[in-house]
């Protein structure tokens, strides 16, 4: 079940963010961390939310808007982590087994994935 609900993320992803051929093969860059003032240090657990489903969105649009001439560079790209500002490797952990395991926050992640990357052209 849970390859299947990360495989219709990712299958949703591709197809929500169209098909730019303008990139280069290679890992995506990561977006800018927002500016962080020392009392920020720890995100509420909605901000820490936020932080993780609009990293990962704008992460797997990064990767979706290039070509990759070799499918395993794709595979490497989408298995990548960005960096999540903020966020804790027991954050991101949790976080990622919720992508898996809550169809609800797999939704969530989704529909972030398509507002950031666009809604594929009608066909």
């Amino acid at each position: 079940m849970k390859i299947a609900l990360i495989g219709s993320v990712l299958a949703f992803a591709l197809g929500a963010c169209g098909t730019s051929s303008t990139g280069t093969a290679g890992a995506p860059s990561a977006a800018p961390a927002p500016a962080v003032s020392p009392s920020d240090s720890s995100p509420s657990p909605e901000r820490a939310e936020t932080i993780f489903l609009d990293t990962t969105a704008v992460h797997l649009c990064a990767v979706q808007s290039r070509v990759y001439a070799d499918p395993k560079e794709l595979a490497d790209a989408y298995a990548s982590a960005p960096t999540y500002p903020q966020l804790t490797a027991a954050q991101v952990a949790a976080f990622n087994q919720r992508v898996t395991s809550d169809t609800a926050f797999a939704t969530k992640l989704t529909d972030r994935v398509k507002s950031t990357c666009g809604s594929a052209p009608n066909q």
